[in-house]
């Protein structure tokens, strides 16, 4: 018997700035999840986060992608979604597990940050 799962997506209910992650870097340039899903970033302000997304070192790669990730957050005002891809996803469950491990006041407001 085989079994399968469909991941739907849905766009944010406003606009919001769009952190995302590319994946590993081998011999091309991995995808950003806005070249993924156009349609779900449309009417977001989108921000690369820029990291070494290497092979060789990952968790130093993904360390520099939680900074980033990080910092933006920290920096920026109104709805926030982080996206990541591949190696990107890693980073971005990363910063959602730190948040979610902060008492529940310095956590950010509810439905201001998402995750992809």
């Amino acid at each position: 018997m085989a079994v399968g799962a469909v991941l739907v997506a849905t766009a944010p209910a406003q606009a919001a700035t769009a952190f995302t992650v590319s994946g590993t870097r081998t011999l091309h340039a991995a995808p950003y999840p806005e070249q993924l899903l156009p349609a779900f970033f449309a009417e977001d302000t989108v921000t690369r986060i820029d990291y070494p997304a290497a092979l060789f070192g990952m968790d130093k790669s993904i360390a520099v992608a939680v900074a980033g990730i990080t910092d933006a957050i920290g920096l920026t005002a109104g709805p926030i979604v982080v996206a990541g891809f591949s190696q990107g996803a890693v980073a971005v469950a990363r910063v959602e597990q730190a948040l979610m491990a902060l008492p529940e006041q310095d956590r950010p407001a509810p439905g201001r940050l998402s995750f992809v």
